[in-house]
């Protein structure tokens, strides 16, 4: 099966996402992340194909949360946190979309594992399901656990075949 993991720009979004497309990749499927440029040796280091943020929803999202925590050495208002929310989650939401479409062309995935403020699927979410992968939503404030999203994957993948009538391939995950 071919799965797009996605995040946005942040460390502690990205790692669990990087977690879970080893232990997916391990498990045989055909894995890709799309997030930020930062990452890429790390990913492509574990032999996981990469795909880029659009530049304004990764550096733009990098550079605003580096002056936002410069600022703010104490705790913020709730307007500059809704400022916050703003820039670093609603802002891209628009161009990760875009280019999350571009990606599904050519990657083609039966399903996509995003972290939870990765908003570029949401548009996609409005629309049609026939016109769009399977999603998955993880937590990076409640890891991802990769034998769980291996699971998702494997009754997505059981879901398929039943479909085409083929017989069912047996899962190490049970």
């Amino acid at each position: 099966m071919k799965i797009l993991l996605a995040s946005i720009p942040a460390t502690g979004h990205f790692n669990p996402i990087l977690v879970a497309a080893r232990i997916l990749k391990e498990a045989g499927h055909e894995t890709a992340i799309y997030t930020s440029l930062v990452f890429r040796d790390k990913i492509e280091r574990a032999e996981v194909r990469f795909f880029p943020l659009p530049e304004d929803a990764d550096e733009g999202v990098r550079d605003f949360i580096a002056s936002f925590f410069e600022k703010h050495k104490v705790t913020p208002g709730p307007e500059e946190l809704v400022k916050a929310y703003s820039g670093v989650f609603i802002n891209p939401m628009i161009s990760q979309f875009r280019g999350l479409q571009a990606i599904l062309k050519e990657f083609c995935p039966d399903v996509v594992i995003h972290e939870t403020s990765f908003a570029g699927v949401i548009p996609m979410l409005l629309g049609p399901r026939s016109e769009r992968p399977a999603f998955i939503w993880g937590s990076p404030h409640c890891p991802l656990s990769a034998q769980m999203a291996h699971r998702r994957v494997r009754d997505c993948c059981r879901a398929k075949i039943r479909k085409s009538g083929k017989n069912m391939p047996r899962s190490r995950v049970t």
